[in-house]
């Protein structure tokens, strides 16, 4: 019996079995489970020769596992004395499978990794195939299929193949018979008959196993991928039968065949079966996947619904087709007079009996067009017509979504058969799963170039607008930007569903301005007629002056001034507050309301005395950038704190009214944050605080600490939350770290405590030794070249280093200021990540407190918009508590929805929970992205406990009001909602 122990390591390694005890005879008495590290794990080249041939089975088969876990590439010095050696351990265990396994898997990867396939390689896998297991037998010729694949040059070994496959191909087995044929499938161009070999993988789609079917169908697509002149026209009409198999498997490889095999011989013409009448191989193929959408398994529905969008050149009457049920009479192929009148001629009758009925025979006149007889040869299934019509309405979302995504490929490629596809997705915006309504409205916008909106297309398209789904609205905002309307009355009831959509969702309120932007630059001329009936102006009567901060006012006059931008003379139409409201809204929406220089030359803004020039916002953004990074750059020693603090609110103000340029301006804004926030603590430093129970300089300590902490997460958020940064200005946010830490150590070092002795403070010294590591290794990899001050720490071990010798080796960094990197050129291309909580809302007042049961569980609906977000799998929900306890949710895969290249929709769900609670208080929710860290952060922690221990004052009386720092950036403003856990009493 064999009995195992288990060793635990650090690594969690596999285990591998070991023999203790060895004796020459194959039965070992007592084998041992156990762990090894992988930093002690022994050289690979040793064990295969260590493997004994008249040793022990289990201790052959660990051995020989080993070695195919190790780098194979040491044998190659010696590969003819190990490709021996396997040959002596076949012989000696060729009726062991395990082992013959290993071995076949030793020989793959001795013979491919040293890349000389000699004759002994040929003799050798010709006697692992001779093999009676039936496992090893289709083994082997994996293995030889696999050498073959990696040597493509080699002849020889190609002939070899095709001879072993040709041997065994009607062996009993069905996995040999199927290597045999996957084996042919990529060699079949060494053979000089490639007919006879087609033939025999033609042969093999009649097996009566499955499996071989299925591997004669994947031969057959392998030499139409490598090489399609192998196959000739008969093949398709072989492979056509094969869509009707009774094994599911078979029918979607023959589906997949059938395309490829559809597109190649497209041109060329078949005759349909029972008939003389021919088509085109491309039509014939599309009508057997279309036949396909009436299988009765649903991977095989949604494998011939994709297919049927990847047809490009069939003809329109089968495309037409698709979408009717009823088989049209024009895809059958009816007799011409001449036909019918040559045919009776043939019989023997007369011409004459052809034009009128002379009653002397019963059914003479019965009309030639409706009568339906054996020569009317259907040149389309009945089961094929209304392919897409069962596809929508199947019961499968996955089908649907399929039959969608075709309609939409094939809807690019013929404008007419877009046209006529309108109706069947706009119906599909009634379907009762969100995920295909979304779908459906994806597919139509983006087939929008080639269609129109008409009345009846458009009122189930506005009742979408009403749909509670914040994604869904969006999406028809944007299938709306991108559609053509036909009259004005359609304009009419696109702009009432629109300002209903923004009075029932206030939240939507920068989608559907951005929809009214497009509509109003694509109809400029049927706005043109609504613009008395928008603006409520009256010939005779003067209206009253409409709120410019109505965002129903905002809406039409969004509209209306992009129209104008196509259409100038609407200016003759304008009451006199609409200049006015004009000049606000450019200013404060202009990526929305456009420049107009008709507008402008009326308002006499070309140039104003400040000058204020006329241009696009972006390029007056990108100047006023440009003047702050030289005041920053310029900054004088007096008034640079204050200039500082005028710059960071400067950007932060700029960057809320340019949404075009807001990433670069909220980066200049962060590392100019950096560099005050450092500069405080310096001045700190440089007073030489010495910890006392007075209360001012407790505060002022406290303050830095806070500071540290924040510039250590700005650093954070500087890295991973902006994209396109160049290599310097990576360099200048990883340095930021490092002068941070080194402030925190002296920082702590200032304190009035024995930092020989402290555990804090040697734990705060190995963060900073690792923290160097890293940034050494990250300004090598980046080609950066590392700051001076920088090299001294890696020269040193600052972990044994006296608090005297680690003060002035800091000094250099805290003495030097904090770097900049900030070219404009540089800046532009940056792209921030960032997110946008829809739901919930925030709530102002009592009556919005939500209740629930202390201890049990409250669920929270959570909708959020990521804007170029990399790595969703880092994304998670946190929730605040306000004892500053932290809950993180990380959101399922499936509650990440794709919406653009940039932009995902997040919908989550989490539980929250809390003790019973005597008054009303807030939560924040926030959307975070979670990373990893140079060293464990816990700085600012080990500060507040020094400066606890020493002053008798517990931390929580220092914290500040924030969030303590953690491993997580912020990538949305946290939403404040107020809930109160009640007792159940």
């Amino acid at each position: 019996m064999l009995t195992m122990e288990r060793k635990r390591t650090s690594t969690h390694r596999t285990t591998i079995l070991t023999d203790t005890n060895v004796e020459q005879d194959r039965c070992p008495k007592v084998l041992k489970l156990s762990l090894s590290d992988s930093s002690s794990k022994l050289n690979p080249k040793v064990f295969l020769f260590d493997a004994n041939p008249h040793g022990s089975q289990a201790v052959v088969l660990s051995t020989l596992i080993r070695v195919t876990e190790g780098d194979i590439s040491v044998y190659c010095s010696e590969s003819l004395k190990a490709l021996n050696h396997i040959n002596l351990l076949w012989k000696s265990f060729n009726s062991n499978e395990s082992i013959c396994m290993v071995l076949l898997r030793i020989f793959q990867q001795l013979v491919a990794k040293c890349a000389q396939p000699a004759t002994c390689v040929n003799e050798m896998i010709i006697h692992f195939i001779s093999s009676k297991l039936p496992a090893v037998k289709s083994y082997a010729i994996g293995v030889l299929h696999q050498i073959a694949t990696h040597f493509t040059l080699e002849k020889d070994l190609h002939q070899t193949a095709l001879n072993v496959a040709q041997e065994h191909i009607n062996s009993i087995h069905h996995a040999v018979r199927a290597a045999c044929l996957n084996l042919i499938g990529q060699v079949v161009s060494a053979s000089s008959d490639h007919k006879l070999l087609v033939a025999m993988v033609l042969h093999c789609l009649t097996d009566g196993d499955c499996r071989v079917r299925r591997a004669a169908l994947e031969a057959m697509s392998t030499m139409a991928t490598s090489d399609s002149t192998v196959l000739e026209l008969s093949a398709y009409k072989e492979v056509s039968s094969s869509i009707y198999d009774d094994n599911e498997q078979v029918r979607i490889q023959a589906a997949k065949l059938l395309w490829r095999l559809g597109n190649l011989f497209g041109s060329k013409k078949i005759t349909v079966q029972d008939s003389g009448v021919e088509i085109n191989v491309l039509d014939d193929a599309f009508v057997k996947i279309c036949d396909l959408m009436n299988d009765t398994s649903m991977k095989v529905r949604m494998l011939a619904a994709k297919l049927m969008g990847t047809f490009n050149g069939v003809t329109f009457k089968f495309l037409e087709q698709t979408l009717d049920k009823k088989l049209m009479s024009h895809l059958k192929h009816v007799k011409s007079d001449h036909e019918r009148q040559r045919a009776v001629f043939q019989a023997g009758g007369s011409s004459n009996s052809m034009d009128w009925d002379s009653g002397k025979r019963w059914g003479q006149g019965i009309p030639q067009g409706g009568a339906v007889n054996k020569n009317e040869v259907v040149l389309m299934s009945q089961g094929a017509c209304g392919a897409f019509v069962h596809g929508l309405e199947d019961e499968y979302m996955e089908v649907r979504k399929a039959a969608m995504e075709s309609i939409c490929q094939l809807s690019n490629g013929c404008s007419e058969f877009a046209s006529h596809c309108v109706d069947f997705l706009v119906d599909m915006f009634n379907d009762e799963i969100e995920a295909v309504r979304l779908h459906s409205i994806s597919c139509l916008c983006r087939v929008s170039s080639n269609i129109t909106l008409r009345a009846d297309h458009l009122e189930p398209v506005l009742n979408v607008l009403k749909d509670k789904s914040s994604d869904i609205r969006e999406a028809v905002h944007g299938l709306l930007c991108s559609c053509q309307l036909t009259s004005t009355s359609g304009l009419r009831s696109t702009v009432d569903a629109l300002l209903g959509n923004l009075s029932k969702y206030p939240q939507d309120k920068m989608s559907v301005w951005k929809c009214f932007k497009m509509i109003g630059s694509n109809h400029a001329h049927l706005t043109a007629a609504l613009v008395p009936e928008l603006l409520s102006t009256h010939p005779f009567f003067m209206t009253s002056e409409p709120d410019v901060d109505d965002p129903a006012y905002i809406s039409v006059l969004v509209l209306i001034f992009n129209a104008t931008q196509k259409c100038s003379s609407l200016l003759a139409l304008f009451p006199s507050h609409v200049f006015r409201h004009y000049t606000y809204l450019n200013d404060a929406l202009p990526d929305i309301v456009p420049q107009l220089s008709a507008m402008s030359s009326t308002l006499n803004r070309s140039c104003d005395p400040a000058g204020r020039c006329q241009g696009n916002s972006s390029n007056v953004t990108e100047r006023f950038l440009s003047n702050t990074l030289d005041r920053i750059y310029d900054l004088g020693s007096c008034d640079a704190h204050q200039t500082i603090e005028m710059c960071i609110s400067d950007l932060n103000q700029t960057a809320s009214l340019d949404h075009m340029l807001r990433a670069p301006l909220h980066y200049v804004a962060m590392v100019c944050k950096c560099y005050l926030l450092l500069n405080k603590v310096k001045q700190a430093l440089s007073q030489d605080i010495m910890l006392t129970t007075i209360s001012p300089q407790r505060s002022v300590m406290a303050t830095a600490i806070h500071n540290l902490e924040e510039v250590m997460s700005l650093s954070y958020q500087l890295q991973h939350c902006y994209y396109g940064q160049q290599a310097e200005m990576l360099c200048s946010v990883v340095q930021l770290r490092v002068i941070t830490q080194a402030m925190q150590l002296l920082l702590a070092m200032q304190l009035n405590i024995d930092v020989t002795n402290s555990n804090q403070f040697m734990w705060m010294k190995e963060s900073m030794a690792q923290r160097i590591s890293t940034v050494s290794r990250f300004y090598s990899t980046s080609g950066c070249a590392c700051p001076t001050a920088l090299k001294a720490f890696t020269d040193n071990d600052i972990i044994l280093m006296s608090p005297d010798a680690l003060s002035n080796l800091l000094q250099p960094i805290i003495n030097d200021d904090p770097p900049l990197c900030l070219q404009l050129s540089q800046l532009l291309p940056l792209v921030q990540a960032r997110a946008e909580i829809t739901e919930p809302t925030e709530g102002d007042g009592s009556n919005d407190c939500t209740n629930f049961v202390a201890s049990l569980a409250l669920l929270l609906h959570v909708r959020a918009r990521l804007y170029n977000v990399a790595q969703l799998s880092r994304i998670a929900v946190r929730v605040v508590f306000p004892d500053h306890r932290q809950l993180f949710y990380k959101p399922k895969p499936s509650e990440v929805r794709s919406i653009s290249a940039t932009t995902d929709s997040l919908q989550a769900s989490l539980v929250i929970s809390h003790s019973a609670w005597t008054e009303p208080c807030q939560v924040e929710i926030s959307i975070v992205q979670q990373l990893m860290m140079d060293s464990d952060e816990r700085e600012a922690d080990c500060l507040s406990r020094i400066l606890s221990v020493n002053t008798a004052t517990s931390p929580a009386t220092i914290a500040a009001k924030d969030i303590l720092y953690s491993e997580a950036i912020p990538l949305s403003k946290p939403v404040k909602l107020t809930i109160l856990p009640k007792s159940d009493k």
